[in-house]
């Protein structure tokens, strides 16, 4: 498992439960004031944040800071 570490500080969080099938993608979207985690529980994603381009497999844990542009792609298997 990877994890890519919370900052020392309070913050708002958003959580959501979502599944992609294979192939699909959500649009781009940015939160102002919160920061949004995410595991990756099946699957994989092709994860773009603020130009960074990398893949996520089952058991990744993902930070993503407020002002940070994000938008992922569902892999192979869907996620």
């Amino acid at each position: 498992m990877r994890f890519v570490p919370l900052f020392s500080r309070s913050f708002d969080l958003t959580a959501l439960h979502v599944e992609l099938p294979p192939h699909k993608s959500v649009p781009a979207i940015l939160h102002e004031r919160t920061d949004e985690i995410m595991l990756i529980l099946r699957g994989g994603a092709l994860a773009t944040l603020d130009g960074w381009r990398g893949r996520l497999k089952t058991g990744d844990i993902l930070h993503i800071p407020p002002g940070m542009g994000h938008r992922f792609e569902a892999g192979a298997k869907g996620v």
